[in-house]
């Protein structure tokens, strides 16, 4: 998560010389993936790094490069990161109840190219995501596979889980779209 979290903060000017601190090439950098999507290209940066160099002091190196970058500001926040501190404290409609695969249809229509960070906070690995994009072509049907996948990964998830998941990833509307249909249910 918190690499998720610090993709969300780089600028996308940054993405060259950060793909450089990590893989020591700009490959993954120069892609049009990264100019739609610059926070997802620095999340796929950062899972590559890991996987390649799984036994070192990421966190560590991170602080390293930030540093270096004159990033103090992403020192602060990843010191200060918890899953914990997105709580959606607005009104949700029968909060413990259980997500329902009906709400998926209405969820993977308004998402766009941000579920990521959605599927990511409700812990479906990028493995994960990365199959479902090769085996389905269109982004709402990946959007409802990821969606499928975690609810059976955790068949307890919750209206107020899948509502802290929208919070973070800054999904106000879809949490008022599904309020609407929640209250009409």
């Amino acid at each position: 998560m918190l690499f998720d979290f610090l993709s969300r903060k780089l600028s996308p000017s940054d993405m060259s010389i950060f793909c450089t601190h990590l893989l020591r090439e700009t490959q993954m950098a120069e892609t049009s993936r990264s100019r739609t999507n610059p926070s997802d290209t620095y999340f796929r940066i950062l899972y590559n790094w890991r996987c390649k160099e799984p036994s070192i002091d990421h966190k560590d190196k991170l602080r390293e490069i930030f540093s270096a970058m004159e990033r103090q500001d992403l020192i602060d926040e990843m010191e200060g990161f918890s899953v914990e501190q997105f709580v959606y404290t607005g009104l949700i409609v029968g909060p413990e109840e259980s997500i329902d695969t009906v709400d998926f249809t209405a969820i993977a229509s308004r998402l766009g190219a941000m579920y990521y960070h959605v599927v990511r906070f409700l812990g479906i690995e990028q493995r994960t995501i990365d199959q479902i994009e090769a085996d389905y072509t269109s982004m709402k049907e990946q959007i409802y596979q990821c969606l499928l996948t975690i609810k059976r990964m955790k068949p307890g998830l919750t209206r107020q889980n899948f509502c802290d998941a929208l919070y973070y990833a800054e999904h106000a509307d879809v949490i008022e779209t599904l309020n609407s249909k929640w209250k009409g249910s």
